[in-house]
């Protein structure tokens, strides 16, 4: 792990990438565990993990956006995914960090097989989040989570992100 204080991510110039691929993570846990299966892969498996502790801040969406500016302008084919909690706030801090950044960021480990196989970890919610969840899934871009969105809502459940083993991108 590295930490970088912001004015160094303000000056900071991409100048290079090996990574195969870039994954935001919301939890702490969650990225050192990613972190650890990383170490015992590497060097056959490069990936960059970004921790974002929740909704990301104006330094790690710099740091998300020169990645990005710098994969594209190099031509270089390195996908961008985040990976959240199964619940109604990791579905919307993959959905503005995606319209923050401008970044197509694809889902990781969000997807209703991912939810099923850890549906027994859930917890249950109540009507009001329910509403909320339904708000989601009829907002512009809902449709990146709507079979994962039908199921929750089918199920009653979310899954916090802890509870999911992590798998690394390809």
């Amino acid at each position: 792990g590295l930490g970088l204080p912001s004015e160094v991510v303000r000056e900071a110039i991409v100048e290079d990438m090996g990574a195969r691929a870039v994954l935001t993570v919301e939890n702490l846990t969650s990225f050192h565990e990613a972190a650890g299966l990383l170490a015992q892969s590497f060097p056959v498996q490069s990936t960059l993990l970004l921790y974002l502790g929740g909704y990301h801040n104006q330094a790690r969406r710099q740091l998300l956006v020169k990645l990005w500016r710098w994969a594209q302008q190099a031509g270089k084919p390195i996908r961008f995914y985040h990976w959240g909690d199964l619940d109604l706030g990791g579905l919307q801090i993959f959905r503005h960090l995606a319209e923050r950044t401008g970044i197509p960021l694809e889902p990781w480990l969000m997807d209703r097989e991912t939810y099923l196989g850890h549906l027994r970890f859930g917890s249950t919610f109540d009507q009001t989040y329910r509403e909320r969840l339904q708000a989601l899934a009829a907002r512009p871009g809902g449709e990146v989570f709507r079979d994962l969105l039908e199921e929750m809502l089918t199920q009653g459940r979310r899954v916090e992100q802890e509870s999911i083993r992590p798998i690394l991108p390809a």
